[in-house]
């Protein structure tokens, strides 16, 4: 199995015992967690399970300070788990930034990696909902204007019109650079959703990557008009061909069933 494939994989390892965590499963994706456990020669436990949601829960919460609070249910469990790890603080090994699948190997047995995580973002949950908006980060926009002005290898592609009656009259554009990886969507006239039903997801196409789309994150829209939304890829995409948005239930999936709501193809 490729490096590539291998981290793939145990991305969407991580993502399904994220959901496990805090959503529960439907039968397609307790098939898919099978698999991947079978492939990657993985035996979960609760531990685990619940460091890949602290996992998830604290990137989301790095990259976006909008985040809905977690689910009282699961800080509950984070917090009994990280108390009856480590006592009262974290152990003095257990380093700065977080370990993840491709690292947890690092930390000796396979799931120390998993438990170092949970046990000490189960110590920080507490403070982390109360968490508020960071007033000072710059806006959406200001950010895409830079990455416009400051990459050379910037490109633009636009929303592609369709006789989709909702969604068909979308505007606006994808912005992305390469080089930086980053990339912002400007979108006018996606209908607002309701967060706790559904959410919309970007997907990436990069055939060097993978055979299925790149997950480039979960949002929402909360209000009529424009709105510029990051990208936040999960994997490396050198040479996307086509950026889609699908309409997903709370928190998105691994694998979209579509159908594509907004496409923009590049080069078009």
């Amino acid at each position: 199995m490729s490096d590539q494939r291998r981290l793939q994989q145990e991305e969407q390892l991580l993502e399904l015992l994220a959901d496990q965590a805090q959503y529960g499963l439907d039968d397609a994706q307790t098939l898919e967690l099978s698999r991947l456990l079978d492939e990657l020669d993985q035996t979960p436990d609760d531990d685990m399970e619940l460091a890949a949601a602290a996992v998830y829960l604290a990137m989301d919460a790095e990259s976006d300070t909008s985040h809905e609070p977690m689910p009282a249910a699961l800080a509950d469990r984070l917090i009994a788990q990280g108390e009856s790890s480590v006592g009262s603080q974290a152990p003095a090994d257990i380093p700065a930034s977080l370990p993840f699948p491709d690292q947890a190997s690092r930390f000796g047995h396979p799931a120390w990696g998993w438990l170092a995580a949970a046990a000490m973002l189960a110590l920080t949950v507490a403070t982390w909902i109360a968490t508020t908006p960071d007033k000072s980060a710059p806006e959406p926009a200001a950010l895409r204007t830079a990455l416009i002005h400051d990459a050379p290898d910037t490109f633009q592609t636009p929303w592609t019109a369709s006789d989709d009656p909702v969604y068909g009259k979308v505007t606006g554009d994808v912005t992305w650079s390469d080089d930086r990886q980053e990339g912002y969507m400007r979108l006018a006239g996606l209908p607002v959703n309701d967060p706790s039903v559904e959410q919309y997801q970007l997907w990436i196409v990069d055939p060097d990557v993978d055979a299925n789309p790149v997950d480039g994150g979960v949002f929402d829209v909360t209000s009529d008009g424009e709105v510029i939304v990051p990208i936040q890829a999960k994997l490396r995409v050198d040479k996307p061909i086509v950026f889609a948005i699908t309409v997903e239930r709370p928190g998105g999936v691994v694998v979209s069933k579509g159908p594509l709501r907004v496409v923009a193809p590049v080069g078009t």
